[in-house]
């Protein structure tokens, strides 16, 4: 849903507002949606189901636009303890766990594939796939690697995709 104001210096709508949105082919994706003064500058506007991709919404084609994106699904990267307490600070020796978490619009999303590159503080890097976590949910997936002896920094990024090769990133 988007909440469309529109006003002008006096807070009153002095001509019909139409609103579209086109995607990035430039194809209109909804009937037009006017705006009249008697609407009071609000418009409460519901679109239909959209796929992936970046879409505009344009009002009287030139008075303004607004540019969004639609996502097939989001992907989430955190860092526990083995207890799956959030934590980003361990010692040597320790055991974190990194936790992958993947949702629609609505639910958990269970991906296709996805691979975690691990950086470690002595520059190193490491790659785990989908393969080499443990599914505990639809779409929670965990991995736990041990810190061993290094201090410093740690970090990872995660790169995932569905069935359509729609993919998303994340980082912790």
């Amino acid at each position: 849903n988007f909440v469309i104001l529109a006003k002008n210096d006096t807070n009153m709508i002095s001509e019909p507002i139409k609103i579209e949105v086109y995607n990035s082919s430039g194809q209109n994706v909804t009937q037009p949606y006017y705006l009249n003064s008697s609407d009071y500058g609000w418009l409460n506007l519901t679109l239909p189901t959209l796929s992936s991709g970046t879409y505009t919404v344009k009002l009287n084609d030139t008075l303004g636009s607004m540019t969004f994106f639609v996502e097939a699904f989001k992907m989430f990267a955190s860092i526990a303890d083995t207890s799956n307490n959030p934590t980003y600070s361990f010692s040597q020796g320790s055991t974190a766990r990194l936790i992958v978490t993947s949702k629609n619009s609505t639910e958990p999303f269970n991906l296709s594939t996805f691979t975690a590159t691990l950086y470690y503080p002595n520059g190193t890097t490491s790659s785990k796939t989908k393969a080499d976590f443990t599914q505990s949910a639809d779409g929670v997936y965990n991995y736990d690697y041990s810190l061993g002896s290094s201090t410093g920094r740690y970090s990872v990024s995660i790169i995932g995709s569905d069935d359509l090769g729609n993919t998303q990133s994340a980082a912790a």
